[in-house]
């Protein structure tokens, strides 16, 4: 029995470690979240595309995501059929939006474009050197 209560002890020992790590984590991803978005700011008012820092190299992202609007999803199948686009017509919209990303919006016909969301998202990502 003995055995079972210290298994158990080292068990909610590492249960409660878990937790205020996932805490302490939490809390971590909100900082970043912050830092992240004062640092975009910093670099794109300098112009700036990647700074090195301790060993690090951050940089600039940009992801691009587009999504038929919700009450034209019928006609942005047919469009993008008509252009001959058959490939990108499917439950996902990674087709779609590598095709906005490629033209990045460009190139591509206004009656096209205002049947789709496009979603830009910027984010600095950091990588080791």
């Amino acid at each position: 029995m003995s055995d079972t209560i210290s298994l158990a002890r080292r068990f909610v020992d590492l249960t409660q470690g878990k937790k205020a790590l996932a805490a302490k984590l939490k809390e971590a991803n909100k900082q970043l979240s912050e830092l992240e978005q004062q640092l975009f700011g910093e670099m794109e008012e300098q112009g700036v595309q990647r700074i090195s820092c301790d060993g690090h190299t951050l940089y600039l992202q940009r992801k691009l995501y587009a999504r038929a609007k919700p009450d034209q999803k019928q006609a942005a199948i047919l469009a993008l059929q008509e252009m001959g686009l058959v490939h990108c017509v499917g439950v996902q919209s990674q087709g779609v939006s590598a095709l906005f990303r490629e033209e990045d919006g460009k190139n591509l016909p206004p009656d096209f474009v205002e049947l789709f969301e496009v979603d830009e998202r910027f984010s600095v990502n950091v990588r080791k050197d």
